[in-house]
């Protein structure tokens, strides 16, 4: 057997080109390793041993088209109808079981005239969200499908470049009878795959049972977008006003693409969304007041900013600085894996919020031109946002919140090995270290009680106390694994 030859690929996924500085080990080859007795495996052997089947921890993702040019994740299967909190409010809705509890945030865009929410056509919102509490922010982009959504028949819809069963001839021929039903034989999308069509939401929803007589939704319903192509050239943009979200080809970035309103970077969205919703603007508005730096008059700018509604913030303040990762290795699909247990087969830069940051122009070009600059580190999230679409988060927003978190719990992680040093804390509704949170966990204890000076002791007058200490504040805590639902 002749030795196994490997030619290495040095791959930029930030400029998508290859590295032309990289020269040591570009090519090497390896002995075959011969099976038999008295074999010993060194650890040069493991080291360079050929996987011959691939790990089975990563999941391929099953894909459903929602709408042209957009994927989602095939979770119809393992989600159930319960309470969602979006935006300060609960509603019905029916979401996969592995986002069960989450906080859910409706994206924004700046406009010319403000920013308003990100949707697709009229009714399809694009969220983020994170578990109870977290201190970050996944890379995860999900769709908010409102009850009496009417999807648009795909099959039907006019030859999508990304539809293969575009039908050319709409005469009412025999073969479009026979591969209308066939399509609605399908039960699976692996079944799909192989007659060469493809699993549609309209589809798995009329499967689901959640299609009225009119084939509109009778419930509402979250599912994760998930990018299914790298844009190359404008044959790949699916036709009329439909957005498709696609893979920058160079940066690596995920955009929203349309033929005839543009393009819409999530990452700037994502930033944007978190930065007013969590920290006030605050990112945006240092950012801004920084381009004064040379003038003197920055520490002048935020008092100007007192009050921002975020909704006024236009495209001109946004355009004016820049938003970028803190760093371009960094797997945006490791976070689908961890909590959806699936994973896209393209590459694209991680949008969690502990890599998204505001820049300016100058610092920018600095990063690229690897000069050294420093730069404060992402802020963590807060427990509980500052503001929503309703408006500032006030008592009643906060108290609802709380109530959320102890009435719904989030199933256990099965994707992902949990850290056994904070499952207790969990258990307990101490999320990320806001011990404070454990009052409304076991508010219906009566024997319930903390030792002096305790994050959650109550004051004299029986009001819960405020904010917990600064120790509380900024512990660390191990974020992959959450409470358990109760039986």
């Amino acid at each position: 057997m002749p030795p196994v030859h490997f030619e290495r690929d040095h791959f930029d996924y930030r400029y998508g080109e290859s590295d032309p500085h990289v020269s040591c080990l570009d090519t090497f080859s390896l002995a075959p390793i011969i099976d038999g007795p008295g074999r010993v495996e060194g650890p040069c052997e493991a080291f360079c041993q050929v996987q011959e089947k691939s790990d089975s921890s990563k999941t391929s993702a099953s894909l459903v088209q929602m709408l042209p040019g957009l994927d989602v994740l095939d979770l119809y299967d393992t989600s159930e109808e319960t309470q969602l909190w979006k935006d300060g409010k609960t509603c019905a809705c029916i979401v996969p079981k592995s986002v069960v509890g989450w906080e859910f945030y409706t994206l924004l865009w700046p406009q010319p005239n403000g920013a308003a929410p990100l949707r697709l056509g009229s009714s399809i919102e694009l969220m983020i969200g994170r578990p109870p509490g977290s201190t970050t922010c996944p890379s995860l982009i999900f769709a908010y499908v409102p009850a009496g959504q009417a999807y648009v028949n795909i099959s039907t819809s006019g030859n999508s470049p990304r539809s293969p069963m575009a039908v050319k001839n709409r005469a009412g021929s025999a073969a479009v009878m026979q591969q209308r039903v066939l399509k609605s034989a399908l039960r699976t999308p692996s079944g799909a795959g192989d007659l060469g069509l493809r699993a549609t939401a309209m589809h798995r929803e009329r499967i689901a049972g959640n299609l009225d007589f009119n084939s509109k939704t009778v419930a509402a319903r979250v599912v994760a977008l998930c990018p299914a192509a790298t844009y190359h050239n404008a044959n790949v943009l699916p036709d009329a006003s439909h957005w498709g979200l696609f893979v920058g080809p160079r940066n690596r970035t995920l955009m929203l693409l349309n033929r005839h309103s543009g393009r819409i970077d999530l990452h700037l969205a994502v930033l944007f969304t978190l930065d007013a919703v969590f920290h006030g603007s605050k990112g945006l508005i240092d950012a801004f007041a920084r381009l004064f730096e040379p003038l003197g008059t920055q520490n002048q700018l935020p008092a100007l900013f007192a009050n921002f509604d975020p909704l006024k913030t236009h495209c001109g303040l946004t355009n004016a600085v820049q938003a970028d990762h803190v760093s371009n290795k960094v797997d945006g699909r490791e976070d689908y894996m961890h909590f959806l247990g699936a994973q896209s087969d393209l590459f694209f830069l991680s949008n969690s919020s502990d890599n998204l940051r505001f820049l300016t122009p100058l610092e920018g070009q600095q990063i690229r031109s690897s000069q050294a600059i420093r730069l404060p580190p992402p802020p963590h999230l807060s427990s509980l946002p500052q503001w929503t679409l309703a408006g500032r988060f006030e008592e009643s927003d906060r108290d609802g919140l709380l109530e959320y978190r102890s009435r719904i719990r989030p199933y256990p992680l099965t994707h992902s090995q949990a850290h056994r040093r904070t499952g207790l804390l969990h258990m307990f509704g101490l999320v990320d270290g806001e011990a404070w949170s454990m009052m409304s966990a076991l508010g219906g204890c009566s024997e319930v009680s903390f030792a002096p000076g305790a994050a959650g002791a109550r004051s004299a007058g029986g009001r819960q106390g405020g904010a917990p200490p600064a120790q509380h504040q900024t512990a660390v805590y191990d974020n992959n694994m959450y409470a358990t639902r109760p039986p």
